[in-house]
């Protein structure tokens, strides 16, 4: 199956008005890694507490009874796996499971804009940021591009310089054929990379557009 791009919402009434479509999935998938395997389960939302602040699963199979570690992550996805999250166990018996409403999803990224692949094509970018706590020139390899912007991945040291908001100065774009562009860009988003199983911690994926 071909993951389709997503992108970070941490908009509250966004996955609010997301979580309420889920009861019409027919498919949901909750799975965990552990150890050597992974745990995989498919489930039907029963109901969302929004006072309790957690989405609510039942099973009246024992043969699919829960049985998931609790201590850790507990990753969710629909069938087309346009909306993934991870959360935390508040509850969890054989028949019963809540999970905790997350504080961010990864959506499906509906923009018109055409996204290459800037690995692909071995495309690195130069770039400094306007901000006072601001590293020097930077220089990343670039994960996508298009004509409204671009993305690129740095460490989670890197990212504790780069803030939302803030203007870049794209110094160059550049390949193999050594073309160059110098434009100025604006920080639109920084969140952890996903890599279409997980969430990586010590790389952040920082989104640009430009002005």
């Amino acid at each position: 199956m071909n993951i389709p791009t997503l992108r970070e919402e941490i908009r509250k009434a966004m996955i609010s008005e997301i979580l309420k479509n889920l009861p019409h999935q027919k498919k949901i998938t909750l799975w965990q890694s552990l150890d050597m395997r992974k745990d995989y389960l498919q489930v039907k939302l029963a109901k969302i507490d929004e006072e309790k602040a957690v989405l609510k699963f039942f099973t009246k199979d024992s043969k699919h009874a829960f049985k998931f570690d609790s201590k850790k992550y507990l990753y969710f996805y629909e069938a087309k796996r346009t909306f993934i999250f991870k959360s935390k166990i508040s509850f969890q018996s054989a028949f019963e499971l809540e999970l905790r409403i997350p504080e961010f999803i990864m959506i499906e990224d509906l923009r018109q804009e055409v996204r290459r692949s800037g690995i692909l094509e071995q495309l690195y970018v130069q770039f400094k940021c306007s901000h006072p706590n601001a590293l020097g020139v930077m220089e990343k390899k670039v994960l996508d591009y298009g004509t409204g912007g671009f993305s690129v991945i740095v460490n989670s040291v890197e990212a504790k310089h780069l803030y939302q908001g803030d203007l870049i100065q794209v110094l160059t774009v550049s390949n193999d054929t050594g073309s160059n562009l110098e434009r100025v860009a604006k920080i639109v988003h920084t969140n952890h990379y996903f890599d279409g199983e997980k969430y990586l911690t010590n790389k952040i994926k920082v989104g640009f557009n430009f002005l």
